[in-house]
């Protein structure tokens, strides 16, 4: 975990309070921006649902003074967004995913998963944007001009394709997500990850007997 005061940053053991380093911002402020997303209806206008930051540095209501940039319309009530290398990860109502650019805003590309986008937050690693669309497992690969789809999956059932609802989760080398039936993992055959064997555990004793002298 991190602690970010004005001028340093802190990095301690996430198991402890051992300071591991200190690392000085006294020559430049860090930015702090809020990226948010909805589908429902905005204060002003009558488009459905926004995609929104907001300058987080500001106290009381800062409604009408921190906004930095926003597009309404874009309908995202169902996923989180996604944050990676200065790009914003949107995905609507209808599964398209919406790249911007954090800096301001402007869209940089807009890619069809498929018909209807529930809990499909993306998750990025190695390069790849792993995602679901309510029906499919999608990985792609992103650019700054466009997305490249890799592969598709779905998975049948007794009354057609599966749902699957859930962001999947990537760790040790494997990518894990559900469906609403069962949980996959997909990776290597025989990879091992690249975490460290989990440490022996730790004896304990059995307690005494009550009637234990």
């Amino acid at each position: 975990p991190y602690r970010i005061s004005t001028y340093v940053c802190f990095c301690f053991n996430d198991t402890a309070t051992t300071e591991i380093y200190t690392l000085s911002l006294h020559d430049a402020l860090p930015i702090y921006r809020v990226y948010a997303c909805h589908g429902e209806e905005n204060l002003t206008g009558s488009e459905m649902g926004t995609v929104i930051c907001i300058d987080a540095t500001g106290a009381g209501d800062v409604t009408e003074t921190h906004e930095v940039w926003r597009h309404d319309g874009v309908e995202v009530g169902y996923a989180s967004p996604a944050l990676h290398q200065g790009r914003l990860y949107v995905t609507d109502n209808s599964a398209n995913l919406h790249c911007y650019s954090t800096e301001d805003g402007a869209l940089l590309w807009k890619h069809n998963l498929g018909n209807v986008g529930r809990g499909s937050t993306p998750v990025l690693a190695d390069g790849k944007i792993y995602v679901t669309e309510y029906q499919s497992f999608l990985i792609l690969r992103p650019s700054d001009v466009g997305c490249e789809t890799l592969d598709v999956k779905q998975f049948p059932g007794a009354e057609g394709p599966v749902e699957l609802w859930g962001a999947p989760a990537v760790a040790g080398g494997r990518i894990y997500f559900t469906t609403m039936e069962e949980t996959y993992a997909l990776g290597f055959e025989h990879w091992t990850g690249r975490s460290d064997a989990l440490p022996p555990a730790v004896a304990t004793e059995e307690p005494a007997a009550p009637d234990a002298e």
